[in-house]
């Protein structure tokens, strides 16, 4: 199981998603970043350039940022399928992460 997203997952985004993440998005050592098509980890949060990075976001951490949303969030497993509904609206993936991060581009 993955335990966070990777940049195949951002280059869903368009620009104004990828500036709303940055706007949710607070480094801390230890967190996985991607610069371009360059992932890695956090380990001097002064060489963080926030505007040219995203997130690798973590499950806990794509979770916390829905549920601090104020929308309903749900999570379930079945038949070797993880299903997130958010808001009424339902995804669906192999993998809890790629769920749970469809979930979250549609509150960006």
């Amino acid at each position: 199981m993955k335990q966070r997203i990777s940049y195949t997952h951002l280059q869903k985004l368009d620009g104004q998603q990828q500036i709303k993440l940055r706007e949710l998005w607070e480094p801390q050592e230890g967190e996985y970043m991607a610069t371009g098509d360059h992932e890695e980890m956090i380990y001097f949060l002064n060489g963080v350039q926030k505007n040219k990075s995203l997130p690798l976001l973590s499950i806990g951490q794509m979770m916390a940022c829905l549920s601090q949303s104020g929308g309903k969030l749900s999570v379930n497993f079945s038949e070797d399928t993880w299903e997130v509904t958010f808001d009424d609206r339902t995804f669906q993936d192999f993998e809890l992460c790629s769920a749970l991060f469809e979930a979250l581009i549609s509150k960006l």
